[in-house]
């Protein structure tokens, strides 16, 4: 994708592992596993809801998500947006 620097597109299955994003490094990681408990808490959230909105620090940059989630697939799609 040709995203702004400050954005980023991934999906996370229904386990809460990366099952889309830009970066191979984060491929099939567990995005909990990665950040600070801002961002587990994130991805709790967005496996418990369909859709919405949370913010979480990631790399010490804190972030905005809109989520959705696939019928289809079961996953969570979403575009955060870098805060600072």
């Amino acid at each position: 994708t040709d995203l702004p620097q400050d954005l980023v597109f991934y999906a996370i299955d229904s386990k809460g592992q990366t099952a889309i994003h830009k970066d191979r490094e984060k491929m099939f990681a567990f995005p909990s596993d990665l950040g600070d408990a801002s961002l587990k808490a994130a991805v709790r959230t967005m496996l418990s809801s369909g859709q919405g909105s949370v913010t979480y620090q990631f790399q010490g940059t804190s972030r905005k998500a809109l989520f959705e989630a696939s019928d289809a697939t079961g996953w969570r799609f979403v575009l955060a947006k870098a805060m600072n």
